[in-house]
């Protein structure tokens, strides 16, 4: 995997190692803190040693525990996650449920909502599942943001701490979004991100290599109320799984599934 990684200026790994070489030359400094300024010119605030532990974790910025025991990961390579559905599909349940156990895990959440919005039950259901005002959730935060801006600079006001999980709905509105900015902003800040849409085609312009799940919810509250991950594993396998939905609380969104089909 390393040699698959790429900082946010677009450098790779061994790039980064051969100007830490020069660095050490040119400034005559040691080396540990010639790599230390490898990583932050190449657009990392981090030292070598914390992108040497981020790699060990296989580049893992967010674990989202989900349902039925299944692991969600978020990921360098991979850092976004999106829940697709229809209006009424109630996918912001679904979100909301990943974003509780992320909090409950000890995480923190952001979740991104453009000034023009007026109304999201995502704070609501995390409030109500913490027993507690979403505002005095531990961990869990809220911040309008302009959609003309793209996202690197709305996370750059936001400043979220690394392994922060960024929830937003549409976010195909926001200014730029294709897979270089979404990528770009999650290396840069260490952050993973689920994106809510209401069909694929809003988000065509994002590689699917750079996806680490899809959600299908559109049959949540239908006849089957099912619903369908594609979860990637490794370079190009795809892994699809159904979840059965036994029961919806609304209040509380939590959904009882019981695995009824996962194929090897």
């Amino acid at each position: 995997m390393p040699h698959q990684i790429r900082f946010p200026s677009g450098a790779t790994l061994s790039q980064v190692k051969k100007d830490a070489k020069a660095f050490k030359r040119e400034r005559n400094i040691p080396h540990h803190e010639a790599l230390d300024a490898a990583v932050r010119q190449h657009g990392f605030n981090l030292d070598w040693n914390d992108i040497q532990s981020l790699l060990t974790r296989g580049g893992e910025f967010v674990k989202i525990p989900f349902q039925c025991n299944v692991s969600l990961s978020l990921s360098m390579l991979r850092p976004a996650g999106f829940v697709v559905g229809p209006t009424g599909c109630d996918k912001t349940s679904i979100a909301a449920e990943m974003c509780v156990n992320v909090l409950k895990d000890g995480g923190k959440v952001v979740h991104l909502m453009y000034d023009y919005y007026g109304y999201s039950t995502i704070p609501g259901y995390i409030g109500d599942a913490m027993g507690s005002s979403s505002k005095n959730v531990p961990g869990f935060t809220r911040h309008t943001i302009d959609g003309r801006e793209p996202l690197t600079k709305v996370l750059a006001s936001v400043a979220p701490l690394p392994g922060t999980l960024i929830v937003l709905e549409e976010p195909q509105v926001i200014a730029g979004f294709d897979t270089k900015s979404l990528c770009d902003a999650c290396i840069q800040w260490q952050v993973g991100f689920i994106g809510l849409v209401q069909h694929t085609e809003v988000i065509s312009n994002i590689e699917e290599s750079r996806v680490s799940f899809m959600i299908d919810a559109s049959d949540l509250n239908g006849p089957g109320n099912t619903l369908k991950i594609d979860q990637a594993e490794g370079r190009s396998k795809t892994h699809s799984m159904r979840l059965k939905a036994m029961q919806v609380y609304r209040s509380l969104f939590h959904t009882f599934a019981v695995l009824i089909n996962r194929p090897h």
